[in-house]
């Protein structure tokens, strides 16, 4: 079950990038960004945006109580991915990663609801929001599209998923020997 290193390494650097831009203080200070603060990668594509996402995909938030049983839903969810990467550990490469991508990302996003709001002391534990930072602008959409890192692995897994059907696969060609003698 090596493959759920992959999920590990997401999560991994899906905090350590939220924690550079929310900030921490232990065990040492680092300050962080402030809410809406914007800077500039690549002008008018690619910014870092902070910004706080209290309800689950796109900012959808239906109340506390759903808050609760989303995030208990999702824990199950990461779960049973886990478990279904052990029922697939034969299987293809691609779609093991694609299990752990997702896996990982879910449980990213999982950890800042279940728990920032207690870490930042702003919430009880299931009530914490998500950190966004990474403020993509595309011609063809209006305004702007802010994720993180667990989003990105997610998205990707998604992809991989969904591109699984078309990858080639060996094909096996038997031809029928004939058999010949050379007795008349």
């Amino acid at each position: 079950m090596r493959i759920l290193l992959y999920s590990l390494l997401v999560v991994a650097v899906d905090q350590l990038t939220k924690l550079f831009v929310k900030g921490f203080s232990f065990p040492f200070s680092h300050k962080g960004f402030s809410n809406g603060q914007v800077f500039s990668i690549i002008e008018n594509r690619l910014n870092l945006t902070f910004v706080e996402n209290p309800g689950i995909a796109f900012g959808m938030y239906f109340g506390p109580v759903f808050k609760i049983l989303s995030a208990v839903v999702s824990l199950l969810i990461v779960a049973g991915m886990i478990y279904y990467i052990y029922l697939i550990k034969d299987d293809k490469f691609i779609k093991k990663l694609s299990f752990a991508l997702i896996a990982g990302g879910a449980l990213g996003n999982l950890i800042d609801r279940i728990f920032y709001g207690v870490v930042y002391n702003y919430a009880a534990f299931f009530y914490g929001r998500v950190v966004d930072f990474i403020d993509i602008r595309l011609n063809y959409f209006p305004g702007s599209f802010v994720c993180n890192i667990a989003d990105i692995a997610v998205f990707c897994g998604l992809l991989l998923l969904l591109s699984e059907p078309f990858q080639k696969r060996k094909v096996h060609v038997s031809m029928p020997i004939e058999v010949v003698s050379n007795k008349p």
